[in-house]
């Protein structure tokens, strides 16, 4: 049987990059607004509404995968994103209280103490199938 798939040659006929089993398939994005956090017990936390989650009824398709991009957030150490967890079709988020706690207190400045340091990220996903 012969190999199927797509392959990708330089000029000299070097293989480049080649899928010869699965490919990926982009479904969506969904970009979180900015969020100043919030101080609770002496610790930061993002807002109760900066946790949600979508329905995803294509992730059904094949093997779910998500990443992020940063789209504003101000991290000059890296940064924040949510844990995330994929189940069935549905992808859900939770800002990890201690997590938050770590990224806001390394982003104090004196000019803008806790200000949008939390969200101003995108969440891409979609499938291998």
């Amino acid at each position: 049987m012969a190999d199927v798939g797509l392959r990708v040659r330089s000029e000299n006929g070097y293989v480049e990059s080649s899928v010869t089993t699965r490919f990926s398939k982009m479904i969506g994005s969904y970009t979180f607004p900015l969020y100043n956090p919030v101080n609770s017990n002496n610790k930061w936390v993002a807002p109760p509404e900066a946790n949600g989650g979508l329905v995803v009824n294509d992730f059904l398709g094949g093997e779910p995968f998500y990443y992020f991009t940063c789209e504003g957030q101000r991290s000059a150490y890296g940064m924040l994103v949510p844990s995330v967890t994929i189940s069935g079709n549905s992808i859900i988020w939770k800002w990890e209280p201690d997590v938050v706690n770590y990224h806001v207190r390394m982003e104090m400045f004196p000019s803008q103490p806790t200000t949008s340091t939390v969200g101003g990220i995108t969440l891409h996903y979609g499938v291998y199938s």
